[in-house]
């Protein structure tokens, strides 16, 4: 896309680079993480695709909700990545 690159440099993270070691936010109200829309099974079978997307409107709203802190939120358990909300 725009005709970006998506090779990474190969020492992307350097003795230097600041990294976010962070387990929890304040002044950050929890809200539910929107669900997104599956296919039924009978579709399925045919599209591959499990995942349909969010329509504009709910892709707006999941980002603002996911947004509103700044972080990128991964914990860090056990030399793994999980996504924490």
């Amino acid at each position: 896309m725009y005709d970006i690159s998506l090779e990474l440099p190969e020492h992307v993270v350097v003795s230097e680079s600041a990294i976010q070691n962070v387990d929890h936010v304040e002044e950050v109200a929890a809200v539910a993480r929107n669900l997104m829309p599956v296919r039924a099974r009978k579709d399925l079978s045919e599209d591959g695709e499990l995942e349909v997307g969010f329509d504009e409107t709910a892709a707006r709203k999941e980002a603002d909700r996911c947004l509103q802190c700044g972080l990128i939120c991964y914990l860090q358990s056990g030399g793994e990545s999980k996504k924490a909300s």
